[in-house]
């Protein structure tokens, strides 16, 4: 098992600085939540049945819509993270489709939305939209490919333990995360939903300045319960994924530590995993001060020329 190690990145992008994938800041102790709100999961338990809870008005903004770009047979599935939008995947989905891939990046459950919709969904929502989208790509493609961005590289490993797949890309894999008190999630999720952050950030784009309120001003606790389970999914099956693996990690990512590669060769079946260690990017690596670098080298990767 040869495994390559290589650095890029300096200097940081106003996209960079977002991270809107914030596994690491998850939670924060129940009784410095934002919110004296009961939790959503426990009023749930007094409701006979739950009617849906996406507000009327629910608007999505163009970073969190949808991406396909059609192409010929090679399909690529990119799957975006907590609390992310399709866009995050953009530059990366652009390229590949530049090469005749075709790319679908599509748009998980409660994301890009609002807080109230994102509260709505959880573990089994995300998964089965990764499923069902994976398996509309494979019915109009005769290959399929994944990449997955932090929680969207869990889904993509996922994925490649159930499936056939032709390779898998991975970005800052939140197979483990580099803030541990997200074990203590399914213990405080019934006292909170959310808490609201200290250290929030300025967005140019207007699609973003929309979707920030609604999830990056927030930790969130009772949806990273949520992610802690499809780790634990991951991890259990990653001795059944044995497609070719290129893994992006980074020194400057406090969300998803660099071990998460070595986790990833090690319980691995694939006889081909390939490293990348950036040092200067941050959480969002596909779309941050390295994005060139990483859509040139997952473009290659795809396309079969490498490993």
């Amino acid at each position: 098992m040869a495994t390559k190690k290589a650095a890029a990145g300096t200097g940081r992008t106003p996209a960079e600085q977002r991270g809107p994938s914030t596994e690491a800041s998850v939670i924060g102790a129940a009784s410095r939540s934002g919110s004296r709100a009961v939790p959503t999961r426990l009023r749930k338990l007094f409701r006979a049945a739950d009617a849906p809870s996406t507000p009327r008005d629910t608007f999505i903004p163009p970073p969190g819509r949808p991406i396909w770009l059609a192409g010929d047979r090679r399909g690529v599935l990119l799957l975006h993270g907590f609390t992310g939008v399709p866009e995050d995947m953009g530059h990366l989905a652009r390229t590949l489709s530049s090469l005749g891939l075709t790319v679908s990046v599509p748009r998980l459950p409660g994301h890009g939305t609002n807080a109230a919709d994102f509260l709505s969904t959880g573990w089994r929502d995300w998964l089965r939209h990764s499923i069902d989208s994976f398996l509309d790509l494979r019915s109009r493609c005769e290959s399929v490919s994944i990449g997955g961005l932090s929680m969207g590289g869990v889904l993509a490993l996922i994925l490649a333990s159930m499936f056939e797949v032709e390779r898998i890309a991975l970005f800052a894999p939140a197979v483990v995360n580099s803030d541990r008190r997200i074990l203590l999630t399914p213990l405080l999720k019934w006292f909170a939903d959310r808490r609201e952050r200290v250290d929030r950030k300025e967005y140019r784009d207007p699609g973003y300045q929309a979707l920030a309120p609604e999830y990056w001003h927030y930790e969130w606790i009772g949806p990273a319960a949520s992610l802690l389970k499809l780790q634990r999914i991951a991890r259990r099956r990653l001795h059944d994924v044995s497609a070719p693996i290129l893994t992006f990690v980074s020194r400057g990512d406090r969300s998803v530590p660099v071990e998460a590669a070595d986790i990833v060769e090690r319980r691995t079946a694939s006889s081909v995993c390939r490293t990348v260690v950036l040092e200067d990017s941050e959480h969002t690596i596909t779309n941050g001060v390295a994005k060139e670098r990483v859509a040139r080298e997952t473009s290659t990767w795809f396309a079969g020329e490498s490993g």
